[in-house]
């Protein structure tokens, strides 16, 4: 884009930006606008003309979509390519655009090299740059943890965005007639109005250019793929779907909409399109794999996250179908990180439908996860939420794996997390562990210290260590907690009103309530637990070191840990002696189940701001290094800030007895309590899985596991040789994938400490 204007009018220009204070604000629209950050100056306008905040964002929104990029890929059967006009790149990245809205969070600024580029690309505009970003980072629209969301794709499909505006317009003008002073409800109604109007002119636009690349396309196999999408383009999103193509081209539009967040329960809601136009010959398998390809490729490319199949339709039945075996299919062909493809699979699943999806496990990018629909369902109906059985039989997943209803939840996933280990260690340390810091309580760790419980040495007995592991959880989750509420409250009139979500998700519209509101008919809100077998580890070492066989003092112990080992190495050595969770001993294990339980039954007592309850999780990405950064050694034997347990299962290399002794320990825990996702990693040598024999066997395996109550289960099928030969030579594997916390990652991109914590990873059937 080049600057318009002579050098005179541009320091005039500039000169009426830096009194802006005083009135001039003009200036700032017309930059921001020649500099293509859309968002920004739709947000800008809209302030300056004193309009509420949810039609600030609105205008934001909508001004991008009207002036925004519209390209026309030189291939590809889904169009339109790209969020916030950008072809390539994460929608947090900027698309860029420096100010732009995320799928999470609120508006927020991109990586400083696009504001780098930014100032390149205009430079005689940098001071403004500068003056304006300097503003804006005074501003908070953002509150709390961040969350995902699953858009209502089922109804956009039936209804169509027109359908779906009519009932808006309806909603507006009876809330007017019945409740003129209702200025939030009022408001809400305008701003979604205008949002929509952006939605409906994105898309005229990105038909006009369709239309005009086919005109002049020289290519005759891409004209005439271009020929075919214009009528269904046309047709998708606005109205109701009438073919598969159109289903596709609807679902994929709802989801750049949100942005490129999830897309739900995608074999359920595309099945009927599909097998009818299978029927009639107006779709093949050719197509249906072009398209579900290239579906999870943009997952991939644009940063999506989860896709959920399989398991159980809201009437009961079976809801496996060829559509779901497609989807496997689909992401052993393009195999990348994303979507994190979630398999539900019920004691109703066919065994073959689940050697198909370790058939794909196997080729090592640990896809798809497992998860005991049975179980879920189960957990959902009895955790005090409310969930018609309907609505629980379909629920799916967001982000890595956050439970929630498509279309008609707001789960608040990650709002927070709480550091289990940490807690231990105060317990250990009168309350301020080794590692603390200062400052206050954030969504991701609790920092600052606890209550002062006591030293080590000041417990007499074992269940005095327990009784104060215990204040400190409490004052952990209770600070967690108030934190959230005090964040969450402020959502509704402050902060990002996430209008995609308010207008794609059941019940706002209805109830004229915005997604961060309560609007959505399910809430509740997702935490997740670090450091469960390091907390549980070192308490059985101490009750057996200190209290039991009295080999060693408080004082010894303690001295021990302030040197992170050192000089001690004798003690670390006799603590890798003691029992450890994950070995199928029942003694280890109940100390596990007690941590677990007791914490999240803790946290299930309080009610978040928007109702609904508090899930616990155990959802720890790459977050479990960093967790560990906080916490100093640990009674079982862990030095100081190195990397906490990567999941709900036992620290790595610490499980010895075989897979089916290890998950015989993580199915006692209380895994129903953590609905909102208790991931467990498990690492399987290639070897095991050769045949069609093996995957059967380990499907057995599987299936035994979620009989006895585990709720989720991924793989990482990988030489530990090679992730050694990764380590040293990073440019040779740079394509080679893990599974960590919920999803895959690129090997390569972790950090040290991670790398070698999955390298630690006991490897079953080697």
């Amino acid at each position: 884009m080049t600057p318009t204007g002579n050098n005179q009018s541009r320091r005039e220009l500039m000169a009426s930006v830096r009194d802006h204070c005083a009135g001039r604000r003009t200036g700032w629209l017309q930059i921001l606008r020649e500099i293509g950050e859309y968002y920004a100056e739709g947000f800008y306008r809209a302030e300056f003309a004193g309009k509420p905040l949810p039609m600030r964002f609105a205008e934001a929104i909508s001004n991008t979509y009207r002036n925004m990029p519209v390209e026309v890929p030189e291939k590809g059967l889904l169009i339109p390519r790209q969020p916030f006009g950008n072809p390539d790149g994460e929608p947090w990245r900027g698309g860029g655009m420096i100010l732009h809205w995320q799928h999470s969070a609120g508006p927020v600024l991109a990586p400083r090299e696009v504001v780098a580029a930014r100032k390149t690309l205009f430079p005689e505009y940098a001071e403004f740059i500068d003056m304006w970003l300097e503003e804006w980072s005074r501003r908070r629209y953002a509150f709390g943890g961040y969350t995902h969301s699953n858009p209502d794709y089922p109804t956009v499909l039936a209804k169509g965005l027109l359908g779906m505006r009519a009932e808006l317009l309806e909603r507006s003008a009876a809330a007017r007639r019945d409740e003129p002073d209702n200025r939030p409800k009022l408001d809400l109604y305008d701003a979604l109005i205008v949002y929509v109007e952006g939605v409906e002119a994105w898309h005229r636009r990105q038909v006009a250019a369709v239309e005009r690349a086919a005109s002049s396309c020289a290519n005759p196999a891409r004209k005439s793929e271009l020929e075919r999408l214009i009528p269904e383009l046309r047709r998708s999103l606005l109205h109701p779907a009438e073919s598969f193509y159109q289903a596709v081209l609807t679902a994929h539009w709802v989801w750049l909409l949100d942005p490129a967040d999830n897309y739900g329960h995608l074999d359920q809601y595309l099945e009927s399109f599909w097998r009818a136009d299978m029927e009639s010959g107006r779709t093949d398998r050719r197509m249906t794999e072009g398209l579900l390809d290239e579906v999870f490729d943009n997952m991939n490319r644009v940063g999506g996250w989860n896709v959920a199949i399989g398991g159980t339709r809201p009437d009961g039945s079976v809801a496996d179908n060829p559509l779901t075996i497609e989807c496997i299919r689909s992401v052993c062909r393009v195999r990348q990180l994303r979507p994190n493809l979630a398999l539900r699979v019920s004691s109703k699943t066919d065994d073959s439908l689940l050697v198909e999806a370790l058939k794909c496990v196997r080729l090592g990018t640990g896809r798809p996860a497992l998860y005991n629909d049975d179980l879920y369902i189960k957990s959902l109906m009895d955790s005090g939420l409310g969930l018609a059985i309907e609505d629980a039989r379909d629920y799916a997943f967001g982000g890595c794996t956050e439970t929630m209803i498509p279309g008609r939840s707001n789960c608040g996933s990650l709002d927070g997390e709480l550091n289990l280990a940490q807690c231990l260690e105060r317990a250990l340390w009168n309350g301020r562990g080794l590692a603390d810091g200062s400052g206050g309580v954030n969504c991701w760790r609790q920092a600052g210290g606890g209550p002062t419980t006591g030293f080590l040495y000041d417990h007499a007995s074992f269940d005095d260590l327990l009784a104060a592991f215990r204040r400190q959880v409490d004052f952990a989750t209770d600070q967690v907690v108030a934190w959230l509420w005090n964040e969450h409250s402020q959502r509704p009139h402050s902060g990002d009103p996430k209008l995609a979500r308010t207008f794609f998700t059941s019940d706002c519209v209805r109830s004229g309530l915005g997604f961060e509101a309560g609007g959505a008919r399910y809430n509740w809100s997702v935490i997740t637990y670090h450091g469960i077998a390091n907390a549980a580890d070192s308490l059985i070492a101490v009750r057996e070191l200190v209290y039991e066989k009295k080999e060693i003092s408080a004082r010894q112990l303690l001295d021990a840990l302030k040197a992170d080992f050192e000089g001690h190495e004798d003690l670390r050595w006799r603590i890798q002696k003691v029992r450890r969770f994950g070995n199928d001993d029942p003694v280890a294990d109940d100390v596990a189940r007690d941590v677990a339980e007791y914490a999240w039954k803790r946290l299930r007592e309080h009610v978040p701001f928007r109702g609904g309850r508090y899930l616990p999780s155990v959802i720890l990405f790459a977050t479990y290094d960093a967790a560990g950064r906080n916490v100093g050694a640990l009674p079982d034997g862990r030095k100081s800030a190195a990397p906490l347990v990567d999941s709900v299962g036992p620290f790595a290399g610490r499980d010895v007895n075989g897979p089916t002794a290890m998950l015989n320990s993580v199915a006692r825990l209380p895994l129903h309590l953590a609905v909102g996702t208790p991931i467990l990693n498990m690492r399987l040598a290639p070897k095991i899985m050769e045949s069609d024999d093996d995957l059967r066997k380990i499907a057995a395996m599987i299936r035994a596991f979620f009989i006895q109550g585990g709720m989720q289960i991924q793989f990482t099928v990988v030489d530990p040789g090679m992730l050694r030969r990764a380590q040293a030579k990073p440019e040779e594997f740079r394509d080679l994938v893990i599974r960590i916390g919920g999803y895959s990652e690129y090997f390569v991109r972790l950090s040290r400490e991670l790398q070698d914590s999955v390298i630690a990873r006991t490897e079953h059937g080697s």
